[in-house]
């Protein structure tokens, strides 16, 4: 995270399903020009209001993946769908992120990191239809909803960072 330079012309990062914000605080506290949005469910969002590490800059917004708006930024980041969900719910999902308003304009060993990955493997085993994507198998839900194939932004040992850009 402290190498990768996706964020550089970034303003606002909207993080889809991001949980109590625990990732996208870690982000936005090694770029502090930038401002975020955790959009989640309404009742995992009201949990996250009370997250002890409550930052400036981060904003909590609750809604439904599939019924609400994707709150307004020029960046959009996911991470549970790609693993924990059907083909179907991802392509519905990212036709989401590709309708969402735009704005013009690495990982470590510590808690945060290690409690994330868990929440990974957790998320993989649970959910019915929820699988690990190859990276073919990512590239066609991506192209199924007019996205490019995804570019690996950074990988650290088995995880990878994909990039998916609108392909106008």
């Amino acid at each position: 995270m402290d190498t990768h330079c996706r964020f550089k012309n970034a303003k606002m990062v909207v993080y889809v399903d991001g949980a109590v914000g625990e990732c996208l605080e870690l982000i936005l506290s090694k770029h502090p020009d930038l401002q975020g949005i955790n959009f989640d469910l309404p009742h995992v969002v009201k949990n996250g209001l009370s997250y002890p590490l409550l930052m400036a800059g981060l904003e909590h917004v609750g809604g439904s993946f599939v019924d609400d708006p994707i709150p307004k930024g020029d960046t959009l980041l996911t991470k549970w769908q790609f693993h924990s969900c059907t083909d179907e719910f991802v392509i519905q999902l990212l036709k989401k992120c590709w309708n969402a308003p735009s704005q013009p304009g690495i990982p470590g060993t510590d808690l945060v990191t290690r409690a994330t990955f868990t929440s990974d493997m957790v998320m993989l085993a649970l959910p019915p239809g929820g699988k690990d994507r190859t990276l073919r198998e990512v590239e066609v839900v991506a192209r199924a909803t007019g996205f490019s194939s995804p570019k690996v932004g950074c990988q650290v040992l088995h995880m990878w960072a994909l990039e998916l850009y609108k392909t106008a």
